[in-house]
């Protein structure tokens, strides 16, 4: 029913008391926006609770705030020696991006081969708790070509020809120690 004025007529059974009841009510569209109050905050791993009251004061209402979900850009790098910090999204249970502003990422181990942490704490006016995110940086391959000058005596000669030596190696990144 819409909002409104409805009236209800209730008619007797044709018995001793044949007469009809008639009953009024209004139907009154509540208004959940005025004040609200987050009774649990959700985390990454439980859902929370907000209670919305009407504007009129006679109705109250809960609703469920879905848990936030947290992804990094990408979850394998080669190493080079420099710190890796994937970009990190952090969304709500809608699947809106929570703004940057409301999180902190601290990452650890993250500049050699092996598996690095973004660890994200999440605390705004709905949302708290903290979630560990991995992510592997392998060994660097790299592949490396040298021209080296070689020089080969000639028989019975007494000069020498330049000629040259193509030298391939495999190099692999393997960080500070």
């Amino acid at each position: 029913l819409s909002a409104g004025e409805y009236k209800f007529v209730c008619f007797g059974d044709g018995g001793y008391d044949n007469h009809a009841e008639t009953y009024y009510f209004n139907v009154v569209e509540h208004d959940f926006t005025k004040e609200t109050a987050v009774d649990k905050k959700a985390s990454f791993t439980e859902n929370g609770v907000i209670n919305s009251v009407c504007a009129c004061g006679d109705s109250e209402f809960k609703s469920e705030i879905v848990k936030a979900s947290a992804n990094l850009e990408y979850n394998s790098v080669q190493s080079d020696g420099s710190e890796k910090k994937p970009a990190v999204i952090v969304l709500d249970g809608k699947g809106n991006e929570i703004s940057a502003e409301d999180y902190v990422v601290v990452y650890a181990n993250n500049v050699n081969p092996g598996v690095a942490t973004a660890t994200v704490t999440l605390n705004n006016a709905e949302y708290e708790g903290e979630i560990v995110l991995n992510f592997t940086i392998t060994e660097a391959e790299h592949v490396c070509e040298y021209n080296i000058p070689f020089v080969e005596p000639v028989a019975l000669a007494f000069f020498i020809s330049p000629v040259s030596l193509l030298i391939s190696c495999k190099s692999t990144y393997k960080g500070a120690s």
